[in-house]
């Protein structure tokens, strides 16, 4: 998302953390994420959001909007690594956090079964039926997880989403090689699971 801004010309702060997170703020994620608590969906209506936009939840809504979707695929193998990369950048490899920040979204039955011992397991299959919800979305394009590692491939998403500026190549370029350099350790990670598919 932060590169999309770069492309759009904003000038973006150093804000990858030393894990590799890329921290931006977006009304539209955080809202749409919010809209679904204790298995409950709230009104998603009247959502402001820019002109890209993110969102880690897929709704039925999304049908009605005028937009053009793509969302991120990934295999099944690497969901290991998805995990751990959740662990380490948003729960500070906190297993108990993890469990707390799902139990947000759950319903109380559901949340009663929800521990450290199980959160492992529950969460990739969370992920991977996200993935086949986002698939109902109209003339959706998929974009491989892997193609945001390689520099190359990553100009490419940017130039099929339309927000490609070459004037503004090297921000860029310094900051995928800041996110590349402090993420290589799952990158390759990826990149050897994805070799054996």
């Amino acid at each position: 998302m932060n590169s999309c801004k770069i492309m759009q010309g904003e000038k973006i702060k150093k804000n990858i953390t030393k894990v590799g997170q890329s921290k931006f703020s977006s009304k539209f994620k955080i809202k749409t994420r919010l809209a679904f608590k204790k298995g409950k969906k709230h009104d998603l209506h009247h959502i402001e959001a820019n002109d890209i936009e993110l969102s880690h939840v897929w709704y039925d809504e999304f049908q009605t909007y005028p937009s053009k979707f793509f969302y991120i695929g990934f295999s099944k193998k690497i969901l290991p690594v998805i995990m751990k990369m959740y662990l380490t950048k948003i729960c500070n490899n906190n297993l108990q956090k993890a469990v707390d920040n799902f139990k947000y979204y759950t319903t109380d039955r559901l949340s009663k079964k929800i521990n450290t011992h199980n959160i492992s397991k529950i969460l990739p299959i969370v992920w991977s039926n996200a993935q086949k919800k986002y698939q109902h979305q109209k003339n959706i394009e998929k974009i491989e997880m892997t193609d945001l590692y390689d520099y190359y491939k990553f100009l490419k998403v940017l130039k099929k989403l339309d927000v490609y500026k070459k004037s503004n190549e090297k921000q860029l370029k310094e900051y995928h090689t800041e996110w590349q350099q402090k993420n290589y350790m799952y990158i390759n990670e990826i990149k050897a699971l994805e070799k054996n598919i």
